[in-house]
């Protein structure tokens, strides 16, 4: 199953510069450990010392936030689109 990664501009630098990548993956979290076995660097942006997304960051899947505590049941089915997106914060 083929699944189309989005990369966010400031980290294209640690995925050879691509914007999209395919993939196969039938979860979140598959598709999060692929991403970060084949771009080492990106990893170290994406994931803390727990494996877990760092803070400042979500998983939009098809367009809609998918929450942290379901990335291991939330399936991505082919042809669907996962992004990375940066959020928001302050005071």
């Amino acid at each position: 199953m083929k699944v189309t990664i989005l990369i966010p501009a400031p980290f294209r630098r640690y995925a050879d510069e691509d914007e999209l990548i395919e993939t196969e993956a039938g979860t979140i979290e598959a598709v999060l450990s692929q991403l970060a076995s084949r771009y080492p660097q990106l990893k170290e942006r994406l994931l803390g010392a727990d494996g877990t997304l760092m803070k400042h960051l979500a998983i939009a899947r098809n367009g809609s936030v998918v929450p942290t505590s379901t990335f291991g049941e939330a399936i991505v089915a082919d042809g669907e689109s996962v992004e990375i997106l940066f959020v928001a914060s302050g005071g």
